[in-house]
This record gives C-alpha cells, structure tokens and sequence, in this order.
C-alpha cells in the first residue's frame, strides 16, 4: 500500500516530524488520556532536556508511537509551542509553486516549515500550549478541514536556555514507522512527536576574588639605612592561600 504525504521522522533532525497521544490536561497539569470525537486526533509533543554529553549516540527514528528510549530524560516544563493551520498554503505550493509548475510533497512541507506562522493564511495560532511538569503537552486538531487531508505547522516558542527545536509540519494521514524508517499500514490517530530537545550549556561565567594581606613585622632597623623584616599571608576570598617569609621591606 503505497502513502502519500506522510513525512520522515528523525529525532534531532530538521526533516518533517509526523508523531502523538490523545490527551487533555488535568489538574496537576499533566497530560492524560482522553476520547477523541470522529475525525478527530490528537498530537502529543515530549520535550526533553538534554545536554551535550548525555545526548543519543546516534539519531533515533520517531515511530509515531510512545517511545521508552527517551523516558531516561527529564521532561521540560514550561516551553510554549503554537500550532498553526497550513493546509490551504501546502495545496496552493502543490499546485502553484515553483513559478506554476508545482512542487512536490516534500518540498511544499519544506517551504512550509521555514515559515515562523506569520506567513500562513490568517496569522493566527489554532492554539497554544505549554509543556507541563513531563515535558509534554497536547493537540487535539481535525484529521480534515474543508474537506482535504489535513496539513499543520508547529512552531517551538523562545524560552531561555533552551535549543528551539525546528519546525514540524505534521500531514494527514499519519502512518505508524518502523525503526528502522520504514511505513506500516498501522493509520495513527493518537500521534506522539519527539522533537530536537537539547538544553544550552553554553555561557560565561565572570569570577572575582577578593584578595587581601596579613603582615606581621618580625625586624625594624635604620643602619646603615632603615629597613624592616617580616612574614605575610596572602588571602583569597578570606581563605589562606600564599605564606610568604623573610621579606625585607
């Protein structure tokens, strides 16, 4: 059975991410399970913290599925992500782009996803949402509008400290991968996204010590001129940490 517009999932990659669960959020703000009316499906996004030094060896294929590979990651909260409506601008690439000639699915989705939404008919959000106490946060979007298969954008907001994921565009219908990057038959209603997730560890640090001395004069003269004897400790942050001897001053 041969898919058509359904997209190429690789976790930490900037190729269309197509992924979810259904769920809504409950008190505790967590992300829980629910119904979903006929046509209906939900779209589910796992913000992660990650660093450099405990990110995956390797790029992982999202299946469209929970994953248990990235339940080790802390989930972040509070990242915002907006979810816009592209389905009128991804037939319009279809069939106008490239000076009339059309595009292809690909690169109808790739022009989409460099759009920050602004660009989409309308300029609105359908929605936005904030991850909660996992990381997670759900969409609940028709699988159609206007009567086509339908196609959004879904823009990862700034929040400080963290990597900004890439755009994902998620194309209805939506097909269960394999690890392996293979489509199943398996239709998905429920759609979970891992998207790029990595927190900075970049920055500067300023450091100020406050250094100070303690002279003990051990020897006063004046032949044949004056002079002075004495020991000193040098001082660092109120801690010891130079002994001087035998100066003569």
């Amino acid at each position: 059975m041969k898919k058509t517009k359904t997209l190429s999932l690789l976790f930490m990659s900037i190729t269309t991410l197509v992924l979810g669960i259904c769920s809504i959020l409950i008190p505790g703000n967590q992300v829980q399970a629910a119904e979903l009316k006929p046509g209906e499906a939900s779209i589910t996004l796992h913000k992660k913290q990650m660093v450099k030094g405990n990110l995956p060896d390797k790029l992982t294929q999202n299946t469209g599925n929970e994953m248990t590979e990235f339940d080790k990651y802390q989930g972040f909260e509070g990242v915002e992500f907006s979810i816009y409506d592209a389905t009128p601008e991804y037939y319009d690439l279809r069939e106008h782009g490239n000076g009339g000639k059309g595009m292809s699915s690909e690169e109808a989705i790739k022009r989409i996803q460099s759009s920050d939404g602004a660009d989409l008919e309308g300029h609105k959000p359908l929605d936005k949402k904030v991850t909660d106490v996992n990381g997670d946060l759900m969409f609940t979007v028709d699988k159609k509008i206007s009567g086509k298969d339908a196609v959004y954008l879904i823009v990862e907001g700034k929040t400080s400290g963290v990597i900004r994921a890439a755009n994902l565009v998620v194309g209805f219908p939506v097909y269960e991968m394999t690890l392996d990057g293979k489509y199943t038959d398996n239709e998905l209603t429920n759609i979970h996204i891992y998207p790029k997730n990595q927190v900075s560890d970049e920055g500067s640090i300023e450091v100020i010590k406050k250094a100070s001395y303690e002279v003990h004069i051990k020897e006063l003269g004046f032949d044949p001129e004056p002079y002075a004897l004495a020991d000193a400790v040098m001082y660092a942050d109120g801690k010891p940490i130079v002994d001087l001897t035998g100066l003569s001053l």
